[in-house]
């Protein structure tokens, strides 16, 4: 995929290494060597520190970028011939030309990547070294990618964008900055869904407690509680300051450690005879949630220790992971690419990011590399 520019020339006895370039890293070394002369000739002593600072940023940058053009020009030179690439076509590629080049946008800049096409008649051109080198199905490396969804979590996409033109160099559109954060976060449930077991809450924390040995303390969210009690407080009493001093009561109970006697007096009223069909339902629902957690309703406990009860927490987390970024004057908002940008921004706040870009990047190998060949080919996978 990416940028082609086919000005090969058709070489079927191409094999083994060619030859690797005469002076490589030559053009390179001189941009270093230009560099060190200007600042012991004096090229420098005017300037600030910070003038310094920026001025070397400025070169290092074009300087990385041509070391990186000529690595990849090393490497294609290098690029021995296969004999073994066949499509998942079932087509064998067994003819082969030289010198098919694509573009490549970088955190240092723009390059241009040279390298084998396997080609065979009426079926598309396979790339076996855009496998070996992970190259992302458009010109933008992952690098850059990188930059962008680390600046596009932080605040807006044209700030995002103006960020990423200031470190690399690369001015990028605000529609090419939201859909390269978007598609970033493709692989973000399914990172997750493999780190962890397929369990119930409690299930899955008692297991880990008792696997590492320690003691924890469950405590249900107070306001599910309340939830119950309201909806039994409905159903039975009309609507005003007693419904409110009834609810106010059974939690005041509850919180004490008298839950059972709560639930006790719920059953109690729902299978009264003065009780009807309309208030039974809720009254008996409170109770029997009240008697099957009761374990995990140790309130008084918690308070005393003074562990949070209630989602006072994932109220401030929400903030935190929503409201900051989302909330930013003027933004306006599709649900996928803000879907994309929360779990982007879980992703940062669990510390999991780096771990999940390595995830993401095996999973785009797979997708845009492996499935074109048959079988799939272990020599393409790029080195860990």
């Amino acid at each position: 995929m990416g940028i082609e520019v086919n000005n090969q020339k058709k070489e079927p006895g191409v094999s083994g290494y060619a030859c690797a370039p005469v002076g490589a890293f030559d053009r390179s070394r001189s941009q270093f060597e230009a560099l060190l002369a200007d600042l012991f000739a004096g090229g420098a002593d005017g300037l600030t520190h910070a003038q310094v600072e920026q001025l070397l940023q400025e070169r290092e940058r074009e300087l990385f970028r041509q070391v990186m053009q000529e690595l990849l020009d090393l490497r294609a030179a290098r690029e021995p011939r296969r004999g073994d690439v066949v499509g998942y076509d079932m087509v064998a590629r067994t003819r082969v030309e030289r010198a098919h080049q694509r573009g490549l946008s970088t955190v240092f800049g723009p390059v241009t990547v040279t390298r084998l096409a396997y080609r065979a008649p009426w079926v598309g051109n396979l790339y076996p070294s855009d496998a070996r080198q992970n190259l992302p199905d458009d010109r933008y490396s992952y690098g850059l990618r990188r930059l962008v969804v680390v600046e596009s979590v932080r605040g807006s996409f044209d700030d995002a964008g103006r960020a990423v033109e200031r470190a690399t160099g690369v001015r990028l559109g605000k529609r090419q900055v939201e859909a390269l954060a978007a598609g970033a976060a493709l692989d973000v449930d399914a990172f997750y869904a493999q780190r962890r077991p397929n369990h119930a809450q409690i299930t899955a924390i008692t297991t880990q407690a008792r696997h590492r040995d320690v003691r924890v303390h469950i405590v249900l969210d107070f306001i599910h509680v309340l939830q119950y009690l309201w909806k039994a407080a409905r159903a039975r009493l009309p609507a005003g300051p007693a419904t409110e001093r009834w609810v106010t009561d059974q939690a005041t109970k509850i919180l004490h450690g008298h839950a059972t006697q709560v639930a006790t007096d719920l059953r109690h009223t729902a299978t009264s005879d003065k009780a009807t069909t309309s208030d039974k339902d809720p009254a008996l629902a409170c109770a029997d949630y009240l008697t099957n957690n009761q374990p995990y309703l140790n309130y008084h406990h918690a308070l005393s220790a003074g562990w949070p009860i209630a989602t006072g927490v994932i109220e401030g987390a929400c903030r935190h992971l929503i409201k900051d970024r989302m909330d930013i004057t003027g933004a306006r908002w599709g649900l996928t690419t803000a879907e994309a940008i929360l779990k982007l921004r879980a992703l940062t706040t669990n510390d999991d990011f780096d771990d999940y870009w390595q995830y993401h990047q095996q999973q785009q190998h797979q997708r845009i590399h492996q499935t074109r060949y048959l079988p799939p080919c272990q020599a393409l996978t790029p080195a860990a």
